[in-house]
């Protein structure tokens, strides 16, 4: 009876790695959807983002928890490089105006992903140009 539980047991963990690997977004030109908690994140921008606070531009960031971790492929180097184990993802609304009330709401969210190739001050490495963004 042990051995059966010991094969069922790895059974599950290579089934959890082969969904987990299916699971990975892709960067744009794809389109993702992504589903977490958002939170609004003050900071600051340009010149200095942050070094010179009283000159810096104040910025605000919309910043997604993901449900779950998530990998990212389709990148052939820079600036998309293959990613794992990615949790955060910020979002670029098309608008360019963050709407600041979904900050502690579920959403789902839908766009085109990149990575930063340059230091935003954003606290994820990857943002999602979002085509739509709903709340559940």
């Amino acid at each position: 009876m042990p051995k059966r539980f010991v094969a069922i047991a790895i059974a599950l963990l290579l089934n959890g790695r082969t969904a987990y690997a299916a699971e990975c977004l892709f960067y744009e030109p794809a389109t993702s959807t992504i589903s977490g908690v958002a939170h609004v994140m003050h900071g600051y921008g340009p010149p200095g983002f942050g070094e010179s606070p009283d000159t810096d531009e104040k910025t605000v960031y919309l910043i997604v928890d993901l449900d779950h971790p998530t990998c990212l492929k389709g990148g052939d180097g820079e600036p998309n490089e293959d990613m794992a184990n990615v949790r955060q993802i910020e979002l670029l609304p098309q608008e360019g105006k963050i709407d600041q009330n979904l900050d502690g709401q579920h959403i789902n969210a839908t766009g085109k992903l990149t990575m930063h190739i340059i230091d935003t001050g954003s606290p994820a490495a990857v943002a999602m140009y979002a085509i739509g963004i709903g709340k559940d």
